[in-house]
């Protein structure tokens, strides 16, 4: 009998996927100097403050990637090589994209109005429409009766500015201010078509959008009026990092006219108008000292007079009382989260100020305003922003006995100043959110603080506010610091471990507050966890906080950002492996040294305009690094040098295992140079084990700090990052 024989079947196996670690830019030989240069502004001082005499030279074989025109072809092939790559790892993404996007649009009010914002005898507000990228303008006529609140819906609108057509023939159209002249027949605006944060002054009739001038300024920062013939304007250096000039533009005879210029390279120029209109401030500050030059616009001439000349470590902010004094916010006499004080016209050194509260180190005030009958005040307190008032009598005096904290239902909250350009309302507009609740906007009447007008919420299309929860956390840190944490989940999630993704910014004492937005419904819809890393280097505490993040503690900030990841792994909330982080800027500096110290914590990581190259970028003083000295330190000096190094996260990577990471750039980003990201990108390929995620770096080359000026584009990038996100973690 014969026997049947087995077929034999060709068995199929799977390639090994061979590892790609992406493109790792050649090295070429660069040697960076730290320390004195001669011709330099490399730091001075005594002692460990004082720079090497003999410069320390370390190795920087991706120097060569920086190129300040942005033009070299070799790093244009580069940076392309990076975008094609980007490209092939990511193209599996595209549906998944697609779907992030109708996601966010299904949650968009395409056609919306914004809140009017109330100014002599008009409403001015803004509209969006669907298919437009940006805004219109428009205003309205204000009734005389100070109570109503909105605009007649009857009444003729002016459009006054239209965005979409100025962008026309852009790629890239930022809008900065919009400020209509103290008459309201001319309206100055300026625009950046570029990404670099370098705007044009433009200045058109109201009326008919006639150009009034052509010879105004190309480059430009801050802008105020300061009355119908005259505004005023400030100056970059080289960058946005280091505004050095105080100009006037004199529309009568179109001449400009520089009024002051910034010589310390550690000082920046900023610009305000007083509420009262009668004053113009010129602040030239420091991160820890500043001094104030105030123009009064009643003088027949313009005419600078210093408030109070610069003493190191002071800082002080001020507003005019409508009267014959001023208000001041500072931090006199060592304290740290600011006293609120006054002083008279006639007088304003600092042995005349006196205090109008009590200054209690557990309330930290940040800014205020002063209006005719009551004074309100933003600042934290217990970890949250607060909102204090105060009133005044008829006489303008403060009646110390009616200061109160408003109190709002929510657990975690963030409350903020609306537009209040009216220096004799009585009404005082605030806006509030949650990380569950949508922005709602309201007039608080003075006269009756239980009398609140709701003018405007921020519609969420096809979003249930109950269906989510909001809790605030403390994680303990490694020297026992209690660390606030905010998340947000959908209900149903918190049954059991969930994926979760934890932001984190922690620098310059900016608060990551846990306000509402609307882009991580995404997150949310798939039932993650969003959470919010309250780390050391922020404002969230009050000063200190910031003061404990920075200089040589700078460390607290990453590893406060681990204990509140570990914490939340104990209580059962995620695990390792199901965790994403990010941070953008400084808080990519964050994102780059917990991924280097935790690898194993983290699934997948977003670094957006990372701040990596931490020494070489501070310095330098071509790039006007001076600014950041008190921030960060300076790295020419023996006090700060090896510090820095240890947390700079180009000097840090090593051979180790890294997680995915999607690293996003900006070719005209002025804040974060596009050649850090790049460096960075590079070493880590170099030197990460076979065992690694995918890094992928994407340079887009026609924006700047904050991605696209365009709505819709802007959509799409953040689909882009939260599709590599959720592929990472499994989920779709």
């Amino acid at each position: 009998m014969k026997q049947k024989t087995k077929k034999k079947h060709k068995q199929k196996t799977k390639k090994k996927q061979r590892f790609q670690k992406g493109p790792i830019a050649k090295k070429k030989h660069h040697l960076v100097a730290y320390g004195a240069v001669k011709g330099e502004n490399r730091g001075e001082g005594t002692g460990s403050l004082e720079p090497f005499k003999n410069p320390i030279y370390r190795e920087d074989p991706w120097f060569w990637l920086r190129d300040d025109d942005k033009k070299d072809p070799e790093i244009m092939r580069h940076l392309k090589k990076e975008n094609a790559y980007a490209e092939k790892q990511t193209k599996h993404l595209n549906s998944l994209r697609k779907k992030l996007y109708k996601e966010h649009l299904s949650h968009l009010q395409e056609d919306d109005q914004q809140a009017p914002s109330i100014y002599k005898n008009h409403f001015y507000y803004t509209k969006t429409q669907t298919g437009n990228p940006y805004k219109q303008h428009y205003r309205k006529p204000k009734s005389t009766n100070e109570s109503i609140r909105l605009p007649d819906k009857k009444s003729n609108e002016l459009l006054i500015l239209d965005e979409n057509k100025i962008a026309e023939t852009h790629d890239y159209c930022d809008i900065g201010a919009v400020l209509p002249s103290p008459n309201e027949d001319l309206l100055a605006y300026t625009v950046d078509f570029n990404g670099d944060e370098q705007y044009e002054l433009v200045i058109i009739n109201i009326q008919s959008g006639k150009k009034l001038s052509e010879t105004l300024p190309k480059k430009v920062y801050d802008v105020e009026w300061g009355n119908n013939e005259t505004i005023f304007y400030t100056v970059p250096k080289n960058t946005t990092m280091h505004i050095n000039q105080f100009w006037v533009f004199t529309l009568p005879d179109n001449q400009c006219k520089m009024l002051y210029e910034e010589t310390n390279n550690k000082f920046s120029i900023s610009l305000s108008r007083s509420l009262t209109e009668r004053y113009i401030f010129m602040s030239t500050s420091s991160p820890e000292t500043s001094e104030i030059h105030t123009i009064d616009m009643k003088q027949p001439t313009i005419t600078m007079k210093i408030f109070q000349p610069r003493i190191n470590e002071l800082l002080y902010d001020i507003q005019h009382d409508g009267y014959n004094g001023f208000y001041i916010l500072t931090n006199k006499d060592d304290a740290m989260n600011n006293r609120f004080m006054n002083c008279d016209s006639k007088n304003t050194n600092i042995s005349q100020w006196k205090e109008v509260i009590p200054y209690d180190p557990d309330r930290n005030i940040n800014e205020f305003i002063c209006f005719k009958n009551f004074i309100a005040l933003i600042g934290s307190e217990e970890g949250l922003t607060q909102l204090w008032l105060l009133k005044r009598n008829k006489q303008g005096n403060i009646q110390s006995n009616t200061f109160e904290r408003m109190k709002f239902k929510d657990n975690v909250y963030e409350v903020e100043f609306g537009s209040n350009y009216v220096f004799e309302t009585p009404y005082l507009r605030y806006g509030i959110s949650s990380l569950k609740t949508p922005f709602r906007l309201y007039d608080l009447d003075m006269r009756n603080v239980n009398k609140q007008h709701l003018i405007k919420e921020t519609p969420v299309l096809n979003y249930n506010p109950n269906l989510y929860e909001c809790e605030r956390l403390f994680a303990t840190a490694v020297d026992n610091t209690l660390v606030p944490i905010s998340i947000v989940y959908k209900k149903e999630s918190k049954k059991r471990v969930r994926p979760l993704h934890l932001y984190g910014y922690g620098s310059y004492g900016m608060s990551s507050e846990p306000g509402f937005d609307r882009n991580i419904l995404p997150y949310l819809d798939r039932g993650m966890i969003y959470a919010i890393a309250h780390v050391r280097g922020g404002g969230e505490m009050g000063r200190q906080w910031r003061y404990s993040g920075k200089y040589l503690q700078k460390k607290n900030t990453f590893s406060d950002f681990i204990s509140c990841v570990e914490h939340l792994i104990d209580l059962g909330y995620t695990k390792p492996k199901m965790i994403s982080c990010e941070g953008s800027s400084a808080g990519g500096l964050l994102i780059g040294n917990v991924i280097h110290m935790r690898p194993d914590l983290f699934s997948v990581a977003l670094a957006d305009a990372p701040f990596v190259d931490l020494c070489v970028t501070i310095c330098d003083p071509s790039l006007d690094a001076a600014v950041e000295w008190e921030e960060w330190g300076n790295p020419n000096t023996p006090k700060f040098h090896d510090y820095m190094l240890s947390y700079s996260p180009v000097d840090i990577v090593r051979k180790q295992r890294y997680p995915h990471l999607l690293i996003k750039a900006g070719l005209l980003d002025p804040r974060v140079s596009y050649w850090e990201p790049a460096k960075w990108a590079s070493k880590l390929r170099d030197l990460q084990t076979k065992d690694s995620g995918i890094i992928v770096a994407k340079f887009d080359l026609d924006r700047g700090h904050g991605g696209s000026s365009d709505r819709y584009k802007w959509i799409h990038e953040q689909s882009y990052n939260q599709a590599f996100i959720l592929d990472k973690l499994g989920l779709k």
